[in-house]
């Protein structure tokens, strides 16, 4: 189609309807570059990195031809790096970072991942915890804004007081559960992050003569922590990243949009310090042709929408234009035909007037 609106027609001397138009241009000269070039996130060191290393090349019409020996070569050599071309793929050297997504913005790329602060869940812990309870207790945990009352009975265990407490948060399907850890009672949040919030609190004192839980009668809070770091790209431009929980998500550069899960406790001071090895995002064919499309076809601000946009105005222009001519033309009539009413009425006076004078 757009082939055609550039072809010149020699026989009638004229060109395609769109010929020079930026639009069209633009749209063949992107669609022709995206099929061609190195796809986004892939090493110019690498086998498979442009669709005619696979067999997929451009004719002079700008259509895709197919070698099939090659293409099937390709896919028997290295499948995995031919999916490459075409899929939006994550990945992370870590076995601590994973890739979760990315956005339109989202180069493809290497990507160094620092870990600044590692996330932490809300964990409220008591004092020692005695193996067996010698009373009744009732603790309350309050978690979104509720208080959940767990009710202990004399001659609990430790573990039976874990997994009275376990039954409870289940029942009421709270993310919160709990373990003793270091002779401790541990109340926490399954998630991470600074949007968990948990206390707890006992109706026996810690420290009682006939054992407690070691929670004790001042409440103890406790809220987690989002994870923190920085994303470097290859060049070595270091890249901010926002934490939420345990996902770290770049807000600029190529990496602006690029999600990761981080479950590392292991953090760096700086990002001169080691990284936790690196992230990699590549932007297949597809996607690319998808965004580039959706660019050219969005309804309000698309490529073609603003041009489209653009001629309407130019047609109301030309309209007011052509209204305005019409208008100065009825008004230009309007004196031509007062003044040949006059011209003809002032004939008519001197032919009468040149009557009278042959008569007399």
């Amino acid at each position: 189609f757009l082939n055609e609106q550039f072809t010149f027609d020699e026989d009638t001397q004229t060109a395609g309807v769109l010929s020079g138009e930026s639009a069209a241009v633009k749209i063949k000269t992107d669609l022709l570059s995206m099929v061609s070039s190195r796809v986004q996130g892939i090493d110019s060191s690498e086998s498979y990195k442009t669709l005619s290393t696979i067999g997929i090349t451009l004719s002079r019409e700008g259509k895709l031809e197919v070698d099939d020996a090659k293409l099937d070569s390709a896919l028997s050599n290295n499948l995995d790096a031919v999916k490459r071309l075409f899929q939006n793929k994550g990945s992370a050297d870590n076995a601590e970072i994973t890739f979760i997504g990315k956005s339109d913005d989202t180069v493809g790329g290497r990507y160094e991942t620092f870990i600044t602060r590692a996330a932490e869940q809300a964990r409220s812990v008591g004092a020692d915890i005695i193996d067996t309870l010698g009373q009744d207790e009732n603790l309350t945990i309050t978690y979104g804004g509720k208080n959940y009352t767990v009710n202990l009975t004399s001659g609990m265990t430790s573990s039976q007081v874990v997994e009275a407490i376990n039954s409870k948060m289940d029942e009421n399907e709270l993310g919160v559960f709990a373990q003793v850890t270091g002779g401790k009672l541990e109340i926490l949040t399954e998630a991470y992050g600074t949007s968990q919030n948990i206390s707890v609190v006992s109706n026996i004192a810690a420290d009682d003569a006939d054992g407690s839980t070691g929670i004790g009668t001042t409440t103890i809070s406790d809220t987690g922590v989002d994870v923190a770091g920085k994303f470097k790209d290859s060049n070595g431009n270091i890249l901010t990243a926002s934490g939420s929980g345990r996902l770290l998500t770049g807000t600029s550069g190529g990496a602006k949009g690029l999600v990761v899960s981080v479950a590392t406790t292991s953090v760096t001071d700086t990002v001169n310090g080691d990284s936790k090895d690196d992230v990699y995002y590549t932007k297949g064919i597809t996607e690319s042709l998808r965004e580039r499309v959706y660019e050219f076809t969005f309804p309000y601000s698309g490529i073609l929408a603003k041009n489209i946009s653009q001629l309407d105005s130019q047609l109301d222009n030309i309209s007011d234009q052509i209204a305005s001519i019409t208008a100065r033309l009825a008004i230009e009539e309007e004196m031509l035909i007062t003044q040949y009413t006059k011209a003809n009425e002032a004939l008519a006076e001197m032919d009468s007037l040149l009557s009278q004078l042959s008569g007399s």
